[in-house]
């Protein structure tokens, strides 16, 4: 009997963390649009205030606590001879491990940053500004409803499942 009391609280725990798990990945979505929407206005205001290059924007991005953005340390800081910036920006963003609705933001993003006057690059990233807040909203949208689901149907799969066994 207690052999069947373990496994019936093993088996609640796992649903318990099985539905936590796939709550905290829809919350880590919400966190990377954010962390790009932030990436974003650094970009902005360094384009604004300092009229930096692709390479300087890089360095100030990495300065910056942005952990969804982690494919940032995989770009050169400063320009080498036979390098391309946007080569670099795109590579490095297939291996990271982002979801793909995401994925094609940054990698478009990384296409036209740098290769325009200030006016028509500030307009760019408006335009990107305004996507990103979209689809933060729907990946924060999605948390909410889904992230409470996910956390009570592993719990009660495992209640049920550990009754089924008593």
């Amino acid at each position: 009997m207690l052999i069947r009391i373990s496994a019936v609280i093993l088996i609640i725990l796992g649903g318990a963390f099985f539905g936590a798990d796939r709550s905290e990945k829809l919350k880590k979505r919400v966190d990377l649009c954010r962390d790009i929407e932030k990436m974003l206005y650094i970009c902005e205001y360094s384009i604004k205030s300092n009229d930096e290059d692709v390479y300087g924007i890089t360095k100030r991005i990495e300065g910056a606590d942005l952990r969804g953005l982690c494919f940032i340390k995989n770009i050169p800081l400063s320009y080498n001879a036979g390098a391309n910036f946007r080569t670099d920006w795109e590579r490095a963003v297939f291996k990271s491990q982002i979801p793909d609705e995401e994925k094609n933001i940054l990698i478009e993003f990384g296409a036209v940053l740098g290769t325009s006057d200030t006016e028509r690059q500030l307009r760019t990233i408006s335009a990107f500004i305004n996507e990103v807040h979209a689809l933060f909203e729907q990946r924060h949208s999605e948390y909410m409803k889904k992230g409470k689901l996910y956390r009570t149907l592993g719990m009660l799969t495992g209640i049920m499942i550990g009754i089924i066994i008593i």
